[in-house]
């Protein structure tokens, strides 16, 4: 967003916004899915701790963009994503393995 002109910056912000929001639902489902017996307590452990992980680092993010800048720190943030991207390589190829045997 901080790299693009405002009308691309913004769309893009709501796309991405869009795809971040949308894998809460399908993680709930996951832990529900582990145990089913128990799942309105996993829906709240999976809601509350992404939130409350959330909200600490934000606190985080928001020292480190006083200290170094605001459009450093977005790119950083942004770049953790190739991280998460990743993970989910592993646990596909992981998954593969597990449904073949």
């Amino acid at each position: 967003m901080v790299n693009l002109p405002s009308f691309w910056g913004l769309f893009f912000l709501a796309l991405f916004g869009f795809f971040i929001a949308s894998s809460t639902s399908v993680n709930i489902i996951l832990s529900q899915e582990i145990a089913p017996e128990q799942s309105s307590f996993m829906s709240s452990i999976m809601m509350g701790f992404s939130w409350g992980i959330s909200g600490l680092l934000m606190t985080l993010i928001g020292a480190i963009a006083d200290r170094i800048g605001l459009y450093w720190t977005l790119t950083g943030v942004s770049g953790l994503s190739l991280f998460g991207l990743l993970f989910v390589a592993v646990l596909r190829n992981d998954d593969r393995a597990t449904t073949n045997n």
